[in-house]
C-alpha cells in the first residue's frame, strides 16, 4: 500500500498541523526536498513529522518543527538517513476543534 495515515502528537508542527490531525504519507520517497513534511522513524525520537530544512548528498535530511518554540531543535534531531524516512505528508485531515 503506498499511502499510511499518522496522528499528529504535540505542537511541534504548529500552525500549519496541531495536536490530534492526522496525515496521510505517500511512503515513496523519490524527489523529497527541502520544505517537504516527511514522517521519519527517529533512534531515540520515535515516529516524527517534520519539515526537511536540508537535503545533504541526497541520503541525509536536516529536519525542524515549524514552532521552533515548542520542538526539539534540529541539531538534536542530527541527519536523519532517507532509510528512515517513512514518507511524504501529502494531506492533513484536521481534528474538530472543540470549544
Amino acid at each position: 500500500m503506498p499511502f499510511s495515515l499518522y496522528k499528529v502528537s504535540g505542537e511541534s508542527m504548529l500552525p500549519g498541523l496541531r495536536n490530534g490531525d492526522y496525515v496521510i504519507v505517500l511512503r515513496w520517497l523519490r524527489g523529497i526536498k527541502a520544505g517537504d513534511v516527511v514522517v521519519a522513524q527517529h533512534h531515540s525520537l520515535g515516529v516524527i513529522i517534520k519539515r526537511v530544512k536540508a537535503v545533504t548528498n541526497a541520503k541525509n535530511y536536516i529536519l525542524m518543527g515549524d514552532n521552533t518554540a515548542a520542538s526539539t531543535r534540529s541539531e538534536d534531531i542530527g541527519a536523519v538517513t532517507k532509510q528512515q524516512i517513512q514518507g511524504r505528508v501529502l494531506c492533513t485531515v484536521k481534528a474538530p476543534v472543540l470549544a
